[in-house]
């Protein structure tokens, strides 16, 4: 789920992210649109090499919010931004 459809963003310049992740090493993203809502396909950026890949929103997720880019089990370690977030 995590590099569904990765591309490079000179493809998709014409679409605004609706999530951020800045590590491929990353996890979790963070919501940066308002009001998304559930079955939206959001287009995440990895700022990191500046690639997309897109992901199917589970839920509503506000502006800011952290977003899993997999399903995380219990008390598996959250990587933000390549450092550790409990």
């Amino acid at each position: 789920m995590f590099h569904n459809n990765v591309q490079t963003n000179k493809e998709t310049l014409m679409s605004h992210p609706h999530c951020l992740v800045h590590s491929p090493k990353d996890n979790c993203g963070v919501v940066v649109v308002e009001g998304l809502k559930a079955g939206t396909e959001m287009l995440c950026l990895i700022t990191e090499n500046d690639t997309t890949f897109n992901l199917v929103a589970r839920m509503d997720i506000p502006i800011g919010h952290k977003v899993a880019l997999k399903d995380l089990p219990s008390g598996e370690t959250v990587w933000k931004l390549s450092l550790i977030h409990i």
